[in-house]
């Protein structure tokens, strides 16, 4: 598989029918869905007051380029910041499909490029990233995301999504997939900051962004009915 995931052939394929695919797969999701979005208005009165970062676990991907492509204004460009790796570029291809998505795909064991390209992005465009990718462990976030963070003075929106019913997938993140004629709250959450103050340790500023994103996470799933929960 690996062999044929690096031929000029499978690559063709790749690009040609993966972004198309998702695109047809998710709309027919999301239209035979009832969705409820949420704040979508409070993320545009905010959005040009600071450098952006919207921040997602690794496992609510799936529903990411469809959104911003689709959900968004059009002006609305936005950087996904991705793993030069196989499977950065399956959502690099989704991402770059819609007009408004960028990619940056940055080395995976190059931590200093990759925040100076962090924070340079940050200064353009807004940046989506999953922090506990690409190879988790699941809901812990990088320390490099929150110090790029700090650096910029850039404001965090926590970005999640929750369905009634959907399949899972035993890799690392537990990767989650709506299915069609589900319940979906999908949206934003209130931005916070990094604290700038130099007496608090890189690790206590991350446990705080791992709790706003776990706690958005929760809130909605408390949309949705109990019994059919994304947990």
């Amino acid at each position: 598989m690996k062999k044929l995931s690096k031929s000029k052939f499978f690559r063709l394929l790749q690009r040609k029918l993966f972004p198309p695919l998702v695109k047809i797969i998710m709309r027919f999701v999301l239209w035979t869905s009832k969705v409820e979005i949420i704040g979508l208005e409070r993320f545009y009165e905010k959005v040009n007051e600071h450098p952006t970062i919207i921040m997602l676990w690794h496992n609510r991907i799936v529903l990411g380029p469809n959104f911003f492509g689709e959900y968004m204004e059009p002006t609305s460009n936005y950087t996904a910041y991705v793993s030069n790796s196989r499977d950065g570029e399956w959502l690099a291809l989704a991402t770059e499909s819609y007009k408004n998505g960028f990619t940056i795909r940055v080395p995976k064991f190059d931590k200093h490029k990759s925040l100076r390209e962090f924070i340079k992005t940050l200064k353009k465009s807004i940046v989506l990233i999953t922090p506990d990718g690409p190879l988790g462990p699941a809901y812990q976030i990088k320390p490099g995301v929150i110090v790029a963070a700090q650096v910029s003075k850039a404001q965090i929106f926590p970005f999640s999504w929750s369905a009634s019913k959907y399949w899972r997938f035993s890799s690392w993140d537990r990767m989650i997939i709506p299915k069609p004629f589900s319940k979906i709250v999908i949206g934003y959450g209130e931005p916070f900051f990094v604290s700038t103050d130099k007496s608090l340790p890189i690790a206590s500023k991350v446990q705080r962004a791992e709790e706003t994103l776990n706690n958005f996470k929760k809130e909605l799933n408390e949309r949705l009915d109990a019994k059919s929960q994304v947990k």
